[in-house]
């Protein structure tokens, strides 16, 4: 460690719990300018609860956290003027707003109640140029800029604040491969400049890119840390679940039949005259860039986006497009890239949120056999391995992993003859992964057909059997699992 890396930031034996179960035990953890910390673990570890925690959202139950040795408040407000900020993984912004008003979000300065716009734009500027946004408008309204100006215009907002520990919070999950990069090298600049930086992300590449340093969560409790040219992948993935994981997407070998799905002539908002089909049994993948299309072909096949021309056929018959209850009635259902917002209920009970739409599996006669009903939700519980205190649990206090894998176990239980997946594994660790494509692949044994998109090329190479490379909207180029060419699905995604 050099001379000139000091410790900032210290936490002594933090303690959390809820509703009487331990959620952090004894957490201890120094953190130093200049270097970056890697927080890994699986989904439910704690990671979340300690940002929490270090960001004044929630208090510690025992232990103590110091900044430059004094406590740094106990308030969202107070631990900011401090000099902790956190970069959240959903972003904070408000896209109606200016880049200048947003940098300076509930913080802007002010002299006889109004805000002096003109005197900050020097600083504004210079927070631009930190994060590499120097040619950005100040004027420009936010919600027209990409999500990854969006992310480092989020970083800038924390620099206008003179931070000294900066927490990034899975910062990547959102973005395409072709941005990651250049979010990378702003957080490496920031760390080279000296701030303290605690890093959480799923993507273990990232750790050994970027990192100094890595503590591993599990179950709540610290079970290891160190120097990170002390570990290697395996002995990482290893330390944070307590067993072996040689691969985080489990790929089967199935007998696939003909074709359930045709797709003619798509037309639809971002969808430009699609056609390909998909067989019984087949794990179908979608490949391109933000905006490509991905999302918006999987909504206009399960009715949840208007179709302007072309048909869809399910086993020879055509489809009524447009109606997403039509479309679940005959066995499409789509799962959103953002649960938050279209998968869940989150202040619901993991119980209401597995019955929402699915009431019919539980009927008899118009009447719900509750006992009956909690047997069959505990079974989805088990076989989908979700991590809960109780089925009247906050949905919202589920990690993100097990969130995903009950909307999952809520779809299987659906029969569907068609799933769309977007995003499905989206700020879920290396564990959950694993078993989610375990149940997918499950599920297209027993003859499902699965369409699957995700922001990560590799997952997307790595469990599907065929896949087909999308750009503005059309599809240009398909490869098979026998010779995919990842060099050439980031060509054709890029530009051909």
């Amino acid at each position: 460690m050099k001379l000139s890396e000091r410790m900032v930031l210290k936490l002594e034996n933090v303690n959390k719990s809820f509703s009487g179960v331990r959620v952090l035990a004894d957490i201890s953890g120094s953190f130093y300018s200049g270097r970056l910390t890697g927080l890994v673990g699986e989904n439910g570890a704690g990671k979340s609860t300690l940002i929490k925690i270090l960001s004044g959202a929630l208090a510690a139950d025992e232990g103590k956290i110091l900044l430059d040795g004094e406590n740094p408040g106990t308030t969202p407000s107070e631990v900011i003027d401090s000099g902790i900020s956190v970069i959240y993984q959903e972003l904070t912004d408000v896209p109606e707003m200016t880049v200048l008003e947003n940098l300076y979000l509930g913080r802007a300065p002010t002299k006889f109640g109004l805000v002096q716009w003109a005197s900050v734009h020097a600083e504004a500027r210079k927070a631009l140029r930190r994060v590499g946004l120097d040619e950005l408008s100040l004027s420009e309204k936010i919600g027209k800029l990409s999500i990854s100006h969006r992310q480092l215009l989020e970083i800038a907002r924390c620099l206008l604040r003179d931070s000294k520990v900066l927490i990034f919070d899975e910062p990547t999950s959102a973005l395409p491969e072709s941005d990651v990069e250049n979010l990378l090298s702003v957080v490496k600049q920031l760390k080279h400049e000296g701030l303290a930086i605690i890093y959480v992300t799923h993507h273990l590449d990232e750790i050994f890119e970027l990192a100094e340093d890595v503590i591993i969560l599990r179950d709540g409790r610290k079970v290891a840390e160190g120097a990170i040219e002390e570990w290697d992948k395996t002995s990482l993935v290893k330390a944070m679940l307590a067993r072996q994981l040689d691969e985080a997407y489990p790929y089967h070998e199935r007998n696939i039949g003909e074709a359930v799905l045709e797709v003619k002539n798509l037309c639809a908002p971002r969808v430009k005259n699609t056609s390909f089909s998909l067989q019984q049994g087949e794990v179908l993948g979608l490949i391109g860039l933000a905006g490509a299309g991905r999302t918006e072909l999987m909504k206009a096949i399960a009715g949840a986006a208007p179709i302007g021309s072309g048909a869809i056929k399910l086993r020879n018959v055509e489809l009524k497009t447009g109606s997403i209850d039509f479309a679940r009635r005959k066995g499409i259902v789509y799962v959103s890239e953002d649960r938050k917002k279209e998968g869940i209920i989150p202040g619901a009970s993991v119980q209401d949120n597995l019955f929402l739409g699915s009431y019919q599996l539980f009927a008899k006669n118009g009447f719900l056999s509750f006992t009956k009903a909690r047997e069959r939700l505990q079974s989805w519980v088990q076989d989908f391995e979700i991590k809960l205190t109780n089925l009247n649990q906050e949905m919202q206090r589920l990690s993100g992993g097990n969130q995903q894998k009950a909307i999952l176990a809520k779809t299987a239980a659906l029969d569907p003859n068609v799933i769309l997946l977007d995003d499905p594994t989206r700020g879920v660790d290396v564990g959950s992964k694993a078993t989610i494509y375990e149940r997918i692949f499950h599920l297209a044994s027993l003859g499902c057909s699965i369409i699957v998109s995700s922001s990560d090329l590799d997952e997307v190479l790595a469990v599907s059997d065929r896949s087909l490379i999308l750009r503005n909207g059309q599809i240009v180029g398909e490869m098979t699992r026998d010779n995919y060419d990842r060099q050439q699905a980031l060509s054709l995604s890029a530009a051909g």
